[in-house]
């Protein structure tokens, strides 16, 4: 009978097993908290729920809850929800919105999480 395997550890965490692909997204704090708190989204996660709570008051309604229901609009409210936190960060980092230069990020950002009607002329992302 062969040694057993030594274990494998990444930093203080053991390593369960390979990947089965092994090119993969980086998995980034905010995912790997999604893990650990056994939530469908990062915007579930005490990271980003303050955030999350703020874009349901300021729309005016609640998340359509979890499940596949509710696709688009669910959508919406984490991506706002995604660039928030991203402006945030860049404007705690100095970079303030501006048409043109190393601070246009800040700018486009918040364009594309500004709500644009849809063709029933209610307004959506």
């Amino acid at each position: 009978m062969g040694a057993a395997p030594a274990s494998r550890y990444w930093g203080c965490l053991p390593i369960l097993g390979d990947l089965a692909q092994q090119s993969i997204a980086g998995l980034g704090l905010d995912r790997l908290t999604a893990i650990l708190q056994d939530v469908e989204n990062v915007c579930g996660t005490d990271l980003l729920m303050p955030t999350f709570t703020t874009v349901q008051e300021l729309a005016g309604r609640d998340y359509p809850g979890t499940g596949s229901a509710g696709g688009a609009e669910k959508v919406s409210f984490q991506v706002v929800t995604a660039h928030a936190r991203s402006i945030a960060c860049l404007i705690a980092d100095g970079v303030l919105p501006a048409e043109d230069g190393p601070r246009a990020p800040v700018r486009s950002v918040r364009e594309v999480s500004r709500p644009t009607p849809s063709p029933s002329g209610r307004t959506g992302s």
